[in-house]
């Protein structure tokens, strides 16, 4: 299913696009499904599962909603301000709120600050 070598410790995506994270590797070569994981619901509900050393997760061997696929992408924090201005629209994205300075023309009448932890391909 899948040339990633599988570790214990980390996170990994499964094909339903859910998350795993491995907490043991079996060592008993014998053991059909060695890697042992918890699903992540993201409804709610975290369940242990088994899988094979390829990744996958189905008794028969083929290809399954939850078969491992990669490691779980790594969370992107945001972090940012938007100023609103009298015509209404939004003037951009800024690393710092709107100081008062002689410069603009034009000041905001409104701003407000973003901040999330999303995970690559996430809306906001």
């Amino acid at each position: 299913m899948t040339d990633l070598k599988i570790e214990a410790g980390k996170k990994y995506l499964l094909r339903n696009g859910w998350t795993m994270s491995c907490y043991a590797i079996d060592d008993d070569e014998t053991e059909k499904y060695p890697i042992r994981g918890v699903l992540r619901n993201p409804s709610g509900g975290d369940f242990l599962d088994t899988w094979a050393v390829t990744g996958v997760n189905d008794v028969d061997l083929k290809k399954g909603a939850y078969d491992i696929i990669s490691e779980a992408p790594k969370p992107i924090e945001v972090n940012f301000w938007v100023r609103v201005y009298p015509d209404g629209e939004a003037g951009g994205v800024f690393c710092a709120p709107f100081v008062d300075e002689d410069e603009f023309d034009v000041r905001p009448i409104a701003q407000f600050k973003i901040k999330r932890t999303i995970l690559p391909g996430e809306g906001m």
